[in-house]
């Protein structure tokens, strides 16, 4: 447990309150355990201080003589304590890149259903790594260990003050640093930075930058950003457009509809004013770069940026951009093509037209407006739902067999005694502000 506060007359108020609300349900602390009024203690492996967090000297200590991993089973153990304080190191993606493949070869952890032949053809965890450990994996053992020993002192992050997230993203991994201005000065609060995945390896550079935005902002700092107005700085001009640009595929529609729910400013900011989150995203391995972009692509993406961006501009996403997509929206009806009106949206709600508003009266326009009639065929239609309505009208719960055959039923199990059938349609239950409510439980094509 730790109380924390900004002055002593504070502190001695939050403590008395701890104290009270233990002693109301009869928990005891151990006197010789307790440290009180500290300007600075240890926890959970760090020391938090009035400047901020930083690594447990006591703990770090430890890796001036950890002896270098000789099998898999060491390394896991070198890695697991150096990934807990990734996020004080800067590049920790690329410096730990050589031992992380070394992990690799193995057999699964099932390995039992494994027969004879397939065994062999996996590296025996047991075993040394013999010549497989080269210069690069002794360099990156030596680096990770100096960069925690004199790892930075992290700010603490105020959720009442901006961020600004510095994104960049190369052949090989995505990077990302977390600031925010304090007292006049930029302190960090947080490094990321990650590796590519095979599938991922073979984007575009102009995707990856947007793979690296995606996965920053909706994942690895969702906690602090969510719910806060905040700044993405990019060395990537053609993605200050890519949020507003319909022309996208349907991976990239789902990243821009995760980031819909975020609230940002997007900045071009060329690579060499951008090392922080530059560097954490490069890797020494530059070979498949070539082969991710082609000339001729980067020569494309560098006119478009060049004719509607600027050289060296900074570009903000404002709602008049979101006005703009509303409007192609608009037009796109009229020919009759469809496209998710949502997934467009990347600010907040007052940048929609009055008329996408209206849809207690008149419906959106990518939503058919069904009759009673219609929903009970569309839900019978449905093979799930078409067993659920079953089993409820005779009264019983799914069997075995039918939940083998419709693997997405346990799903609605879970809801199973708030399910109701209203003159023949399907509905959820529920209790909000003192009311019943029904929601419509929609068919998978819809």
């Amino acid at each position: 447990m730790i109380v924390f506060s900004r002055t002593p007359e504070e502190h001695e108020e939050r403590l008395l309150k701890v104290l009270t609300r233990l002693r109301e349900y009869g928990l005891k602390l151990s006197l010789e355990k307790c440290k009180f009024f500290q300007t600075s203690v240890r926890y959970l492996g760090h020391i938090i201080s009035e400047t901020g967090v930083q690594t447990d000297p006591e703990k770090i200590s430890a890796l001036k003589t950890w002896p270098k991993p000789k099998n898999l089973r060491q390394l896991r153990s070198f890695l697991g304590f150096a990934g807990y304080y990734r996020r004080f190191i800067q590049n920790y993606s690329k410096i730990v890149k050589p031992l992380n493949d070394l992990t690799a070869g193995y057999a699964p952890l099932n390995r039992k259903s494994l027969n004879g032949e397939v065994k062999g053809k996996y590296f025996n965890p047991k075993e040394s790594f013999g010549s497989r450990w080269t210069v690069d994996c002794n360099e990156a053992f030596d680096a990770i260990i100096s960069k925690l020993t004199c790892s930075p002192v992290l700010g603490f992050a105020n959720p009442t003050l901006p961020y600004t997230l510095h994104t960049d993203a190369s052949a090989t991994g995505l990077g990302a640093a977390l600031y925010q201005e304090q007292d006049g000065e930029s302190k960090v609060i947080a490094f990321a930075s990650r590796g590519l995945s095979r599938s991922e390896s073979r984007y575009p550079a102009h995707k990856l930058e947007f793979l690296a935005l995606k996965w920053v902002v909706t994942e690895k700092f969702s906690d602090y950003l969510y719910g806060n107005h905040f700044t993405v700085i990019t060395d990537s001009n053609p993605l200050t457009y890519i949020l507003s640009s319909a022309k996208l595929d349907a991976i990239s529609y789902r990243w821009r509809s995760a980031l819909a729910t975020f609230s940002f400013s997007l900045i071009y900011r060329s690579g060499k004013q951008n090392q922080d989150a530059d560097g954490l995203s490069r890797r020494p391995h530059g070979e498949l770069v070539n082969d991710m972009v082609s000339q001729k692509e980067q020569e494309r993406i560098q006119k478009f940026a060049s004719q509607h961006l600027g050289e060296g501009e900074g570009v903000i996403i404002d709602c008049s951009v979101v006005q703009a997509v509303c409007d192609k929206h608009l037009v796109q009806q009229e020919d009759g093509s469809h496209v998710a009106l949502l997934e467009s949206l990347t600010i907040e709600q007052e940048a929609i037209p009055g008329c996408f508003a209206q849809e207690m009266i008149e419906g959106l326009f990518t939503v058919p407006d069904l009759t009673g009639i219609n929903l009970q065929q569309e839900q019978r239609e449905d093979v799930t739902l078409n067993q659920v309505i079953s089993q409820i009208e005779q009264g019983q719960l799914p069997c075995r067999a039918v939940r083998y055959e419709c693997p997405d039923i346990p799903l609605l199990l879970r809801e199973w005694n708030r399910l109701e059938l209203k003159e023949g349609v399907l509905y959820r239950r529920r209790r909000w502000n003192d009311q019943t409510n029904y929601q419509l439980v929609l068919p998978v094509k819809f």
